[in-house]
This record gives C-alpha cells, sequence and structure tokens, in this order.
C-alpha cells in the first residue's frame, strides 16, 4: 500500500500545481483502489468511517481484540504460492495483511488531505 499511497500523494500535488500535464483522474484511481475497487475483494483498505464495507480488524496497538482503530490502512494484498490470496478479516494475526502502521497511517491522512485540496474542499 506503501507505493499505492505515494503514488496518490504525487499525483495529488502535480495535480495541485499543474492542472493541466495531470488530471484529477489519477488521484482518483487512488481513492478507488484505497476504497474497495481491486481484483481481491471489494473491501476498503482503510478503516473508515462511513465506507460500504471497510476493513474492521487490524492489528496493531490493538492487536488482541479483533477491532481496529479508525484510519489504519491495511498494507494490501499479500499472494503466497501458489495460489492464496492473504487478507482475511476473521484471523488478522498474520503478519503484513492486516497490521496498522504509524507510516501507513500517516501516508494515507497526508494522501487524504491532498485529495481534498483536488476535489475542491478547503
Amino acid at each position: 500500500m506503501n507505493a499505492v499511497l505515494n503514488f496518490g500523494m504525487t499525483v495529488c500535488f502535480a495535480h495541485i500545481y499543474y492542472p493541466d500535464i495531470i488530471g484529477k483522474d489519477e488521484a482518483y484511481r487512488v481513492a478507488n483502489w484505497l476504497y474497495g475497487c481491486h481484483p481481491y475483494h471489494n473491501y476498503s483498505f482503510v478503516a473508515v468511517v462511513g465506507a460500504t464495507r471497510p476493513k474492521q480488524v487490524f492489528y496493531g496497538n490493538n492487536r488482541a481484540d479483533f477491532s481496529f482503530i479508525p484510519g489504519n490502512v491495511a498494507p494490501g494484498l499479500l499472494f503466497r504460492k501458489p495460489d492464496h490470496f492473504e487478507n482475511y478479516d476473521d484471523w488478522p494475526f498474520l503478519w503484513g495483511q492486516n497490521e496498522g502502521t504509524i507510516a501507513g497511517n500517516t501516508q494515507y491522512i497526508i494522501f487524504g488531505s491532498a485529495l481534498k485540496a483536488v476535489i475542491g474542499g478547503k
């Protein structure tokens, strides 16, 4: 998810400063990916209030209670051989698939603020 959020921040700021070169659609693609338009499942990778299907199980500071902290961002899909995606909502304790990290959450805050500016919010 790090690469997706970095791309999102880059295109948002690029659009803000160079709107004739970079359109809003790239920023919207990143938001679509984060909020559930990706190939494996239609859950949002972000634990956000108001999302249709937000991630509801993370680990981090709340590791043992099968809950989430609003704003947590899952690191994305992990693919394990031979053909098994690991991004379970019912068992969050496998390393890397449902962890909420400070770095990912910070990137999400920056991306969200930049996206709000792109959309036209203050």
